[in-house]
């Protein structure tokens, strides 16, 4: 209660808006990150002054260790794992409760899905749950004048479906607020460009039922 008084007090001082580059939004967002599940979120012009302070100084905020960060960074791990644990609702609960601390993790989903689609071994079209298109059969010649068959794997050629729909469903569950303004500087873009890429590379292979849903 008592830091609910404090923020709407310093919230009320501030106008509603062209209050960017003062001291109290800054310090105010700090205090949320250190005690996000201690502050009340309900008041949307808080909502506003955090979003905003967060914009003000991105890396900053990315910098921020926050009481859920660990948490968000722990699900994410495991998720890449175990891409049907359950994981992903955690993570939702966090994106609903706490946007703006769920958006530092977007780079780390990148990472996720960036090296899901890597091909780790000659057999990975084999493990269950990953997709694979597939290249037209090449062949080349070798050293005796003979052909060998090749098989052309790589990054994008398979892919963990359950994962990569996993992450569009936490990304989805963003508010607007912030998926669309803080999601720029945090890693959005990042995200995005691997769907469009995996997207792109599928189709080219001939996985276009693999990317059906």
């Amino acid at each position: 209660k008592h830091l609910d008084l404090m923020a709407g007090i310093i919230v009320s001082k501030l106008p509603s808006n062209a209050w960017e580059g003062k001291v109290l939004p800054g310090a105010l967002l700090k205090v949320y990150a250190t005690y996000p599940m201690s502050m009340s979120l309900s008041g949307g012009k808080l909502r506003g002054v955090l979003v905003n302070a967060s914009l003000e100084t991105p890396q900053k905020w990315l910098d921020w260790e926050t009481p859920l960060d660990e948490q968000c960074r722990s699900s994410l791990s495991i998720m890449s794992i175990n891409s049907v644990s359950g994981q992903q609702q955690m993570i939702i609960d966090v994106t609903k409760k706490h946007p703006l601390i769920a958006i530092k993790h977007l780079k780390i989903i990148a990472d996720v899905l960036s090296n899901d689609a890597e091909v780790r071994q000659i057999n990975d079209v084999e493990v269950r749950g990953r997709h694979c298109g597939k290249y037209e059969l090449l062949f080349a010649q070798n050293e005796f004048g003979g052909s060998v068959q090749v098989k052309v794997l790589h990054w994008g050629t398979t892919f963990t479906e359950a994962l990569w729909l996993s992450a569009l469903d936490i990304i989805a569950s963003f508010p607007d607020e912030v998926i669309f303004t803080c999601g720029c500087k945090m890693g959005l873009h990042l995200v995005l460009n691997l769907y469009i890429k995996l997207l792109v590379i599928q189709g080219d292979i001939g996985g276009a039922q693999n990317i059906k849903r």
